[in-house]
């Protein structure tokens, strides 16, 4: 994980993250405490905690619609901002007389606007770390999420025994803001393009994520990840009654049973990294279901507080093997076109599925009692999942073909020097839309003047590339490409005609790809910037001076963006 936050960029996200994570479980301690304070009712309390959640289960899916559609340094800006006003307003509803009522509307509020959050910093995640250490990033951010899920309330409770309610609201206010001023300092989200979406409304685009989790059988993943999240949900209830019922260790036993499941994912985090970068992660996230559900119904049998302690470890251990595991494979399964939209039916779906198990569990002791419901708590729902288990094997193995069929397109893709700092997944993208093109001695791969429509990367061969400075002058050559070279971005990227004419010298192999594939590519990892301007820069210097000063400077055409403005 410190290899993972050495990057500049994804240490201000890991930084951001942590502040809004932390923000939204410090105030929720003091809004319980205040509803109670002003009803003295258990239901308007339970009415808080809905309330905080009800957003995400319906509306997390549009949030990550926004993360898709929207420039995300802005949207998560966005976010913290508004959370931060709505923290401000919660800070003055607490100190004076007034309902209740307006601050479980202003606490809808404030989920509401953090929905975007998560989804745009599981597709920011990819952008900003080398493919090599994403499921060590993953891990990170759930390492992040566990602390605090324990520092959160912590603060929140120091705050209400200095002062009332209203102070936490006001500081959470401020941490947001600090948050906001964390994320506007991304450096590679500053230079991110326009990101490609496709035409139609939100509820197209909704339909369209939808669509990227069927048709990628990235479903299979996510029903390991409800299963795990619904038996949480019944933990959440069954816990306490075990507690009271068996262990005699009344409310405090349950918050230590909690702490457990903190503690277990604490310990295990460090190798969930190596787990995902295994050739086949689903016996792992299989594993990872069965060890996060089946310890509750081992609780059925313990009547030693310790032991029970001890199996909470292993379970806080398997949720967060499910978590990471789950993140990382959904990262490279699928496009980051749809990614936003997708960790937004996932929030929605992990929350809903949390909530259910709560729902669920209650009903189970009334039919059978708490033993019963223990064991069937912890042990049937896993098995769901787990029947799919072939199916996301074959999914692998057809996954595993076609990377072995990319890999020597991929490792060309590599080697070049214009695609340096992309992610695998998007080499992988190119490499499976390009052709390959044999090219004959003395043929023009392109001509000075005609449009720009791809660029090419030279996997073989020798070509020099021949520039006049006016109809009818003989061109002179400039510049010669052999094996890794590229060219023909010049014309894509400023959309401009090509500046020179690129001849084969020898028998040449080329990669000829298609110009929207390489700015989707582009949009994609902006950390890519810097390469293509100081190979602009150099080319330009060559063919048109006053071009190459602008562009040092900033001027002149603009880099070509993909998808709305």
């Amino acid at each position: 994980m410190r290899v993972a936050l050495a990057p500049g960029d994804f240490r201000r996200l890991a930084v951001a993250l942590t502040v809004s994570q932390a923000g939204d479980w410090l105030y929720n301690v003091g809004l319980l405490v205040y509803i109670f304070e002003r009803t003295h009712s258990p239901t308007w309390v339970a009415a808080g905690t809905i309330v905080r959640l009800l957003p995400i289960v319906l509306l997390a899916p549009l949030g990550g619609a926004l993360a898709d559609r929207y420039d995300r340094r802005k949207v998560m800006i966005s976010s913290d901002l508004a959370r931060a006003a709505s923290m401000f307003a919660l800070a003055v509803v607490a100190s004076t007389s007034a309902t209740p009522a307006l601050a479980l509307a202003l606490a809808f509020l404030s989920t509401l606007a953090g929905t975007p959050y998560r989804p745009a910093v599981a597709k920011t995640t990819p952008a900003v770390v080398p493919e090599k250490d994403l499921a060590s990033a993953n891990a990170a951010i759930s390492a992040i999420a566990n602390i605090a899920i324990i520092v959160g309330p912590a603060i929140g409770g120091l705050l209400l025994a200095v002062g009332p309610p209203s102070v936490g609201f006001a500081v959470n206010g401020v941490s947001f803001i600090l948050g906001a001023a964390v994320v506007a300092r991304i450096a590679s989200l500053g230079q991110e393009q326009s990101p490609a979406v496709s035409s139609g409304g939100m509820k197209a685009q909704l339909v369209e994520g939808g669509r990227a989790l069927g048709a990628s059988g990235a479903i299979f993943i996510i029903a390991f990840v409800l299963a795990a999240e619904f038996v949480y949900g019944e933990m959440t209830v069954l816990l306490v009654l075990a507690s009271e019922r068996k262990l005699g260790t009344g409310a405090e036993g349950y918050g230590y049973l909690l702490a457990a499941l903190g503690l277990g994912g604490v310990l295990i985090v460090g190798i969930t990294g190596r787990l995902a970068d295994r050739p086949r992660p689903s016996p792992p996230l299989a594993i990872g279901v069965i060890a996060a559900c089946v310890p509750l119904s081992a609780i059925a049998f313990v009547a030693y507080p310790l032991l029970a302690f001890a199996i909470m470890v292993v379970a806080g251990g398997g949720a967060i093997i499910t978590d990471v595991l789950s993140v990382t494979l959904l990262q490279r399964a699928l496009s980051q076109d749809v990614l936003g939209r997708v960790f937004g039916i996932y929030d929605s779906l992990d929350v809903g599925s949390i909530l259910a198990g709560a729902l669920v569990a209650p009903i189970l002791v009334s039919l059978f009692g708490l033993d019963t419901a223990l064991i069937i708590a912890g042990a049937v729902v896993p098995v769901l999942p787990l029947l799919g288990l072939p199916a996301m094997r074959r999914l692998e193995g057809v996954a595993a073909r076609r990377q072995a069929e990319l890999a020597p397109t991929v490792d060309v893709l590599s080697r070049s020097g214009i695609f340096e700092d992309a992610p695998r997944t998007s080499l992988e993208l190119l490499a499976g839309r390009a052709t390959t093109l044999d090219v004959a001695p003395g043929t023009v791969v392109i001509k000075q003047g005609e449009p720009a429509l791809h660029l090419f990367v030279v996997i073989s061969g020798h070509l020099d590339v021949e520039f006049a400075a006016d109809p009818g002058v003989e061109p002179v050559t400039v510049n010669t490409l052999t094996d890794g070279d590229y060219f023909g971005e010049i014309g894509l990227l400023r959309h401009i005609p090509r500046t020179a004419t690129v001849r084969a010298v020898t028998a040449c192999k080329l990669l000829s790809i298609d110009g929207e594939d390489f700015l989707e590519v582009i949009n994609q990892a902006p950390s890519m910037s810097g390469t293509l301007s100081r190979g602009m820069s150099g080319r330009l210097a060559r063919t048109h001076p006053s071009d190459q000063a602008s562009t040092e400077s900033g001027g002149g055409p603009p880099i070509r963006k993909v998808g709305p403005e």
